[in-house]
């Protein structure tokens, strides 16, 4: 049913590759310090999202998605690891409405940002006690709707997670 496609995943319903458009993914990463590593990447595409008209024809609708990520590693000597990382994405279609214009999309779903990013620290006690056993603490942060439209999700649909953990490695931790 058309009607039902206004909210429906982005790609081809039948699964098919018939997206003609190219991709573009550029990324770079170094190690300016031993145990430092940074890293970043952009990607850029036009996915194709289809729709049925009435006549069981499929007729190509594009979006624009652009996706950008960063963070860094860092593995000291002693025992102590961090990490962090960060993710922004850009999703836009190319009109608000239908191609087979039997509506028009919700305004806040043919336009979406989002932004992600994470937090890690952990501390292998192995160089002072012997054990080679790591506890670890992260945060986490998601806002799936940047743009916040209340109509839609409300000011606060973000989330964030505080989590922790201990490892025991079985292996040395410094070569993982």
């Amino acid at each position: 049913n058309p009607a039902d496609r206004n909210n429906a995943p982005l790609g081809p319903q039948t699964w098919r590759d018939e997206n003609t458009m190219k991709d573009i993914y550029f990324n770079v990463n170094g190690k300016p310090i031993d145990g430092l590593d940074i890293f970043a990447g952009i990607w850029y595409g036009s996915p194709a999202d289809y729709f049925e008209n009435d006549e069981g024809e499929l007729i190509a609708h594009n979006a624009t998605m652009m996706a950008i990520n960063g963070g860094a590693g860092y593995i000291a000597d002693f025992g102590l690891r961090a990490w962090a990382e960060i993710f922004y994405g850009d999703l836009a279609y190319d009109s608000a409405q239908a191609p087979d214009g039997s509506q028009d999309r919700d305004d806040d779903t043919y336009e979406l940002n989002s932004m992600s990013y994470y937090i890690r620290l952990a501390y292998n006690i192995e160089s002072v006690s012997g054990v080679p056993l790591e506890f670890l603490v992260q945060y986490d942060y998601l806002d799936p709707d940047t743009l916040n439209d209340e109509d839609k999700h409300g000011y606060k649909d973000e989330f964030t997670h505080v989590t922790g953990g201990i490892n025991y490695y079985i292996k040395d931790w410094k070569y993982l």
